[in-house]
């Protein structure tokens, strides 16, 4: 189980939708909740816990779920410097909450979340802000900077959720793209956000580019296998496997090595990820 963690108008709900929904426009109209919201897909399960002051301080919310947290995200509207000092107090109390109910220390993901505003503070500046020396040497915190307009924050705030992070998943990604003379290698799951990519130079207008033709792809219905190629002599291939109700989808842009080769490649990563990476993710959860 995870706990998302947060002030009220923090965007908790609105991650939350966007992780349902991929709809960009959905995510930024969410209404306050005054109750306990859940999302789950797959084995991964989200409580997130409402962020009026008069709720987040129920101890009963905490007495209730904490037993079973793995992790807790602790999302803080980053552009809002102004209620830092009310953040700080309730990161206090979440504390006093995790040392009376957690079986076991949770991992801390601590969301710097609307990094699309002006003035938004980094993870780190929030980290040092909200968290004293002892809590950051106590616990383990995993800084996540996100915004709903850009899907590789989310991707990797996803990532940091499934506990992605400690699986050598790049690694996988990253022999991808060598073997195959890649320009980017990456790897979708069932939310259709990378949750690995592999880039020869950062370019992330070019990730945002074929993540739209992913999405737009997949509303025509459920790809199994495309290859194609662009006017200026640059190639594309996708694949998609699945197990049970979740799927994965391996990709690479640019490639140098021979059609049938670069398919079989994709295939082999799927099959790996499936096998032996995946079931690791989900047991990390």
């Amino acid at each position: 189980m995870i706990i998302f963690l947060g002030l009220d108008n923090a965007g908790k709900t609105s991650i939350k939708v966007y992780l349902e929904t991929l709809d960009i426009e959905k995510a930024k109209n969410t209404k306050m909740s005054n109750q306990v919201e859940v999302y789950q897909r797959g084995k991964m399960r989200i409580e997130i816990f409402p962020g009026q002051k008069l709720l987040r301080m129920k101890e009963r919310l905490y007495e209730v779920f904490f037993p079973y947290a793995k992790r807790i995200a602790f999302i803080v509207d980053s552009a809002d410097k102004d209620r830092i000092p009310e953040v700080r107090e309730y990161w206090g109390f979440v504390k006093s909450m995790i040392t009376k109910y957690c079986e076991k220390t949770p991992e801390i993901i601590l969301v710097a979340h609307k990094q699309d505003l002006q003035g938004a503070l980094s993870a780190k500046e929030l980290m040092n802000l909200i968290l004293d020396r002892e809590d950051q040497r106590k616990y383990s915190i995993i800084p996540v900077e996100t915004t709903i307009y850009d899907p590789i924050s989310m991707s990797l705030l996803l990532r940091a959720l499934h506990g992605g992070h400690k699986l050598g998943i790049d690694q996988v990604v990253d022999s991808l793209r060598e073997r195959t003379d890649a320009e980017l290698a990456f790897i979708y799951d069932n939310h259709l956000l990378p949750i690995a990519t592999s880039v020869k130079s950062k370019d992330e207008t070019m990730m945002r580019r074929l993540n739209d033709v992913v999405i737009a792809l997949e509303k025509v219905g459920e790809l199994r296998i495309m290859a194609g190629y662009f006017a200026d002599g640059k190639n594309i291939i996708i694949v998609s496997d699945r197990v049970s109700d979740e799927r994965i989808l391996v990709g690479i842009y640019n490639f140098s090595t021979q059609l049938r080769e670069a398919i079989i490649q994709c295939k082999n990563v799927s099959k790996y990820y499936l096998k032996e990476m995946r079931e690791r993710m989900w047991e990390s959860l």
